[in-house]
């Protein structure tokens, strides 16, 4: 942990990134500029996704529940040990995406949600260490939600 830490903490400081999984949201919480994000499915769907991998095994729906279940308990039991947050709580992240809406969708909601938070920094203020606003900022989840919303309509992919 402490060396991914450590490596998180360096490409960070590099300049933009996007860094999947190993408590990145928690080791990046003193930075103001990150857009913690959760992409989660239901279990039908990530089932879908796992059996449809060119390395997927051919086995029944049953079994791959269990690998799937002993596989969350693996991130949960990571993640709960080296945070003081619990793995899959949206409270813990600023966007949360159901995977089923496909990933050009999810990807495109980020980048919406991205764009709209660092718009709320006005040109002359923008710098390496100031693209997005402090934490807390009252402004923001206004923002991402208007932002998503109206990415989601664009894409097809809202419900609205």
């Amino acid at each position: 942990y402490i060396l991914q830490s450590n490596v998180i903490k360096e490409l960070a400081a590099q300049g933009p990134c996007v860094i999947l999984g190993r408590c990145g949201d928690y080791v990046l919480r003193e930075r103001p500029n990150v857009l913690r994000t959760f992409v989660y499915a239901p279990l039908d769907a990530r089932i879908g996704f796992a059996k449809s991998r060119p390395d997927a095994k051919d086995m029944p729906d049953r079994l791959w529940e269990t690998q799937l279940a002993k596989h969350d308990r693996a991130r949960a039991s990571y993640y709960n040990y080296y945070t003081e947050n619990r793995w899959g709580e949206a409270k813990n992240y600023d966007l949360c995406l159901n995977a089923t809406l496909g990933r050009e969708a999810c990807a495109d909601l980020i980048v919406a949600a991205a764009k709209a938070i660092a718009g709320l920094i006005p040109d002359d203020e923008l710098n390496e260490e100031n693209i997005l606003p402090k934490a807390f900022d009252p402004r923001v989840a206004d923002a991402v939600a208007a932002a998503v919303a109206q990415a989601a309509r664009e894409s097809g992919v809202a419900r609205v």
